[in-house]
């Protein structure tokens, strides 16, 4: 069994601002409530706003703070860790209280973006959501952890980046049924030869310019990946990508070439090298 570890987010904005909104309804019915009184001259106006005057400004002014600190510290206040423990055919996901087995073919999985403002002052997140046995769950990923690997450029254009929460899932993907939106989501392009993360293979670049190189394939210590080079075709001494292949756990030694050809890519890193 292997454990991936990821981030994730606890608390969505909106169950951060739930406070502060229950406080503003609870004083509109408040004052809804003393304005009949006051119409009905069962109160005096003069009697209740010296006293209800003061506390309601301070609990409104109170509220309208804690909302835009809120806003700004939700990322730290949601922070979480959770993880996945992976099997062969079978994985557990864990994160709260919550425990998501995921058997092979029997668990739906689903994506949805997030955008949190209109100006790019928050990331792009991705929300994760699973059916299993008649049951429904999502995560959301880190806004923390968004904060930090984007740029302010990146966060203007609502572009996305990959998180550990996706780089977790992206390595049990085959586990779910295949949803082909789902699977564009896991997509990548890797020098215009389109791989799915964990579904698609060395075969993906048959009859492309470039050549995964089997023979120079190397298992990668204290890592779950056997590191592949991409050569050009025309050049074979030109690196024009890693593949990181899956390995099996606890494999200490580098399977056969036809045993390669079958290990599903769980990354790519384009580079351009020689050697």
């Amino acid at each position: 069994m292997r454990r991936i570890e990821f981030r994730y987010c606890k608390r969505t904005l909106n169950e951060v601002m739930l406070l502060p909104l229950m406080v503003f309804v609870g004083l509109g019915v408040v004052w809804g409530v003393l304005l009949f009184l006051i119409l009905s001259d069962v109160l005096s106006f003069t009697k209740v706003m010296p006293i209800w005057g003061p506390i309601f400004a301070v609990v409104l002014l109170s509220q309208i703070i804690y909302g835009f600190n809120a806003f700004f510290k939700w990322p730290k206040w949601g922070e979480a860790r959770g993880y996945i423990d992976l099997e062969l055919d079978r994985a557990v996901l864990h994160y709260g209280k919550r425990t998501i087995e995921i058997v092979r073919n029997q668990v739906c999985i689903e994506t949805e973006r997030m955008y949190f403002d209109l100006l790019g002052i928050l990331p792009v997140l991705t929300k994760y959501k699973f059916k299993a046995n008649g049951k429904k769950y999502h995560i959301l990923e880190s806004m923390l952890e968004a904060k930090e690997r984007t740029t302010t450029l990146e966060r203007r254009k609502h572009i996305s980046v990959r998180l550990s929460l996706r780089e977790a899932l992206v390595q049990i993907f085959p586990l779910f049924v295949y949803n082909p939106v789902a699977a564009d989501f896991f997509a990548m392009n890797c020098r215009g030869v389109r791989l799915i993360y964990g579904i698609s293979t060395i075969d993906a670049f048959t009859g492309s310019p470039f050549v995964p190189d089997l023979i120079g394939a190397e298992l990668v210590e204290n890592s779950p990946y056997i590191r592949c080079n991409l050569r050009n075709g025309e050049n074979m001494s030109h690196i024009v990508a890693v593949l990181s292949l899956q390995k099996a756990e606890g494999e200490t030694v580098k399977p056969s070439i036809e045993e390669l050809r079958q290990r599903p890519i769980l990354g790519v890193t384009e580079t351009n090298m020689q050697g």
